[in-house]
């Protein structure tokens, strides 16, 4: 502004020796003044202006720290405000971390009430349902040769909840006359506990309406009249539904309306497992050979005829 002011002094000096400097003179005082102005109103807006030191650090301290934590997380500005969105949530459930387990703890305690009250539900019904089991299996088992048989079904309560329930449901069981109940797997032999199996089988098949049961040698630790009685039995329930029977016994199998023989052989060394339907003459061999350890003595064939001609002659 300085050297502005000495060439406008300058022109003026001229211009009193010269004329044609007076119309510079003019021009160069309205630029001089001009400027004066331009300075004068920059000087007031940079005097008007506020600026805190402390508050500038502070936010380029904030640009260097924000830059560390895109460094740090690997995310640009948007996922970080997402995230930090979802923190936030985060901290919000964590501060109301009480209240939270309290609702849970009341939301667990109604399902617990419905769960206790179906629970309670089921023993009712399952006590209702053993006095009903008990009468029809005692039924069952007097007609399999256990002539002094007594059952009873005891639902005891618990305090464990499991998927079953709350109840431990013991099968009790007298086989001999004057001795007191017992639980089935303690006193039971293995051709009592077949009998047994087989009873509980047949009645729940009649039960549940199924068309077909399969019993797997259900008849194991049987023979003589016993396994007669359970033949009757089996071929009795084959009237209201497709009974399959794999079995040894050969009072068993004669009670059969087919005859199928599950036999093994190896084959290119390996063991191959063949079904056969058999016919009249095969059935009499194989039930021969049940009865006699598999050697066919004239003795056996005629008893394998006598147990198939029984069958004929009850139909």
């Amino acid at each position: 502004m300085h050297q502005v002011y000495q060439i406008k002094q300058e022109i003026q000096s001229l211009s009193t020796y010269i004329h044609a400097y007076e119309k510079m003179q003019e021009t160069m005082d309205n630029v001089y003044y001009e400027i004066d102005d331009i300075k004068s109103t920059i000087l007031n807006d940079v005097t008007a202006l506020d600026f805190d030191s402390e508050r500038f650090e502070m936010l380029q301290q904030r640009e260097f720290d924000l830059i560390k934590i895109q460094q740090k997380y690997q995310k640009t500005i948007p996922e970080l405000i997402d995230y930090l969105d979802t923190l936030k949530m985060d901290q919000a459930m964590f501060d109301n971390y009480e209240g939270l387990i309290q609702t849970l703890d009341q939301d667990i305690q109604k399902k617990k009430d419905i769960v206790l009250n179906d629970a309670h539900k089921l023993t009712q019904k399952r006590k209702e349902v053993a006095s009903m089991i008990e009468k029809a299996l005692i039924e069952r088992l007097l007609a399999l040769d256990l002539s002094h048989v007594s059952f009873q079904i005891d639902v005891i309560k618990t305090d464990t909840m499991l998927e079953s329930g709350m109840d431990d449901v013991i099968f009790n069981i007298s086989l001999n006359e004057g001795e007191p109940l017992k639980p089935l797997h303690k006193v039971a032999s293995g051709g009592e506990r077949s009998r047994f199996m087989f009873a509980l089988k047949s009645l729940q098949a009649l039960y549940q309406g199924v068309s077909m049961l399969v019993l797997d040698e259900i008849d194991t630790g049987i023979s003589g009249k016993t396994a007669s009685k359970v033949a009757s039995q089996m071929a009795l329930l084959s009237n209201n539904l497709q009974v399959i029977v794999i079995t040894h016994v050969p009072q068993v199998a004669a009670k059969a309306n087919t005859h199928l023989k599950v036999y093994k052989e190896t084959i290119d060394q390996r063991i191959q497992t063949f079904v056969e339907i058999l016919d009249e003459d095969a059935r009499i061999k194989e039930i021969a050979a049940m009865l006699s350890d598999e050697t066919m003595s004239t003795f056996a064939i005629e008893q394998a005829k006598m147990l198939l001609n029984q069958k004929k002659d009850k139909h």
